[in-house]
Order: structure tokens, then sequence, then C-alpha cells
């Protein structure tokens, strides 16, 4: 046997290995990484209802305050991820901000 022969017969020996531990060991880093996505998805969930909930009081209690925080945080849901949250929110808060800009010299 030559050296050649050595040297293939080793690396083949090794790959053996490598797929043998590949299989052992199984998928563990992506399971983790998918648990972290999940979590941040529900943080940037829970930003687009806190926004959508300021937006609706907003509407009964002070609106320009309210419905400004409410598009603010409407925003920051749009840009992370949870679109459709983060447009009800800024629109709520819109038309609560207009609304009450509209109404309040009435009532002055």
């Amino acid at each position: 046997m030559t050296m050649a022969d050595q040297r293939k017969k080793t690396r083949s020996h090794r790959r053996q290995e490598e797929e043998l531990a590949a299989e052992l060991t199984g998928d563990v880093a992506p399971a983790e990484q998918s648990v972290n996505r999940a979590e941040t998805a529900d943080q940037r969930m829970g930003i687009g209802w806190f926004a959508i909930i300021l937006s609706i009081v907003s509407w009964f209690v002070w609106p320009a305050v309210l419905g400004t925080a409410g598009m603010v945080m409407g925003l920051i849901a749009y840009f992370r991820g949870h679109r459709s949250l983060g447009l009800w929110a800024i629109i709520l808060g819109l038309i609560s901000l207009v609304i009450s800009v509209l109404l309040i010299p009435y009532y002055l």
C-alpha cells in the first residue's frame, strides 16, 4: 500500500466520521434561532397592538397626545415588520387627531 492510498483511505474514513457525527447530533442551533425569532415576532406584534390601543383610547381621552403617540408607535411597528397593525394604528391615530383639531374650535 502506497502513501497515496493510505491518504485516500484516511480521508474517506474522516468523511464517514463527520457524516455519522452530523446524523447523531441533529439540528441544535436552528431550533434555538427559530425560538428567538418567534419571541421577537411576538414583541413586534405587542408593539403593534399597543399602538392600536393608544390610537383607540385617543378617540376618548387626550386625542392630541395619545393620537400622536399611537401614530409614532404605529410607525415603529410598521418598520419592524408588522405592517398591518402599524398601518391601522397610524390611520386611527390620524383620524382622532384630525377630528379633535376640527371639533375643538366648536367647543371652545
